[in-house]
């Protein structure tokens, strides 16, 4: 759920420089998320955490920009954007105020790689307990997450606490969640959390939620997703641990391997485990779409 000003070019910039950041994540980000032998390029060129490297260049620009305007402006320029997209917001203030009713002590927790500036019109308009963002010099992103949260929140990782981390996980950069997390939340993402992950995990959902806009038509009488959505698991199912277990049993001796295998790089055994815990969902998918 969390935004980025990025695309709204906010000052001077060189337009050869900036076309060459917008190609270079559309490669090796948006391109390589979708294509086999592109994404095994991109770790073994950014390592083993491509996409929050690839990531960084985009963002390092918006700061850049973001520098040559006064805050006052950074912030009206944020509250425009999130106007703008109000329809498309999946998260509304309602939703939250409904968890404080049934999760009194609660604490409600907005932590985005979008600017500071950004993130508080979000926590503003939606009514979050606190916000960890990003600042120059430091981008929470990726697992620079999960370091801002444990040092915020010492207890979640303590015996009998309850941690829920929800995200949209566009092309799997919130994947490491599922070493922090209890339960882990995967919205609208092409990339969901995968099936096989370490404790404290005890559970991981995928949701499907609807856009402002998309409620709105439902009301209207029009059934319809928007047209931007990729491909959509319709059906609803619980699968029990001991069905995964079975389920998944080839998958889980595949990745025991890969992570005790030896001879290659980093690089190279994080695109084998990444590609082993994605395909580990594909049963899953079949046993949705099954007639």
């Amino acid at each position: 759920m969390g935004y980025l000003l990025a695309g709204v070019i906010i000052g001077p910039a060189t337009p050869g420089f900036v076309a060459d950041v917008g190609l270079h994540y559309l490669l090796w980000a948006k391109i390589a998320s979708r294509v086999a032998w592109l994404r095994r390029r991109a770790f073994r060129r950014f390592g083993p955490e491509p996409v929050h490297a690839v990531q960084r260049r985009p963002q390092d620009l918006l700061f850049q920009q973001m520098g040559t305007l006064p805050p006052e402006v950074i912030r009206e320029l944020a509250a425009r954007v999130w106007a703008r997209h109000a329809p498309d917001q999946t998260v509304e203030r309602e939703d939250l105020d409904w968890l404080r009713r049934r999760r009194p002590r609660a604490r409600i927790v907005l932590s985005t790689a979008s600017p500071a500036e950004v993130a508080e019109v979000a926590a503003r308009e939606l009514g979050f307990d606190e916000v960890l963002a990003s600042v120059p010099g430091r981008i929470n992103g990726g697992r620079a997450k999960l370091v801002a949260l444990r040092a915020r929140f010492p207890e979640l990782g303590e015996a009998g606490v309850v941690t829920v981390g929800i995200s949209d996980t566009g092309y799997g950069e919130d994947h490491c969640w599922t070493e922090a997390f209890t339960h882990v939340v995967d919205v609208n993402s092409r990339h969901p959390f995968p099936p096989i992950a370490p404790a404290p995990l005890r559970a991981v959902f995928s949701a499907l939620v609807l856009t402002g806009a998309e409620k709105q038509a439902r009301e209207r009488g029009v059934p319809a997703l928007d047209s931007r959505r990729g491909r959509v698991i319709p059906a609803v199912r619980e699968f029990e641990p001991g069905e995964l277990r079975t389920m998944l049993a080839a998958s889980a001796e595949a990745l025991d391997r890969l992570l005790g295998s030896a001879g290659a790089s980093a690089a190279e055994i994080a695109y084998r485990v990444a590609r082993a815990r994605e395909r580990a969902r594909r049963p899953l998918d079949r046993r949705l779409t099954a007639p």
